[in-house]
């Protein structure tokens, strides 16, 4: 069982004095020394304490891209050397700087949200001449997080997520 359901949940109803999800705009956050970044399914109480409830459902987005990534390359034979984000979480600087770090790669994303939308809509005035390719690249910008988590630290903290998806699987 994935994280996805809660943190649906939470993205899409303001909680007390928290907003949606992706739209907190923490920068740095307290590093969560305990077991609740390995949050997999629901907790049976979603409001103790949320704050590390909503890092912890960040940080499975994280795991689980890095997971899926890896194996791409590995795949693929070849190493993963920038991961390119977009859509809504990407408003959310410590998901962008977590994913960072847990993957060990830069992670470069765009001032437009939802490129995947923009590339379309792109597309389809490129095909019919009404926008020049030049004049629309010329205009999109890229903020870069790079990896600066200590290596022993991801370490644990990924193999601490391997090891709960493991024994959800096992169980």
């Amino acid at each position: 069982m994935s994280c996805k359901i809660p943190l649906v949940w939470f993205c899409n109803i303001p909680i007390g004095r928290f907003s949606p999800i992706f739209s907190l705009k923490t920068t740095k956050a307290r590093v969560i020394q305990n077991e609740a970044c390995k949050y997999i399914g629901v907790k049976p109480d979603l409001y103790d304490p949320i704050e590390e409830d909503v890092k912890a459902g960040l940080e499975c987005i994280a795991y689980q891209i890095t997971d899926l990534t890896l194996r791409m390359a590995q795949d693929a034979g070849l190493p993963l050397s920038e991961l390119r984000a977009d859509g809504g979480p990407t408003a959310n600087k410590y998901l962008m700087q977590f994913q960072s770090d847990i993957a060990q790669v830069t992670v470069s994303v765009s001032d437009v949200a939802e490129l995947s939308g923009f590339g379309a809509a792109c597309a389809a005035g490129f095909s019919c001449g009404l926008y020049a390719p030049e004049t629309i690249f010329a205009n999109t910008h890229r903020s870069y997080f790079t990896p600066e988590m200590d290596n022993t630290e991801r370490e644990a903290r990924y193999n601490g997520w391997q090891k709960a998806v493991r024994q959800v699987l096992t169980h």
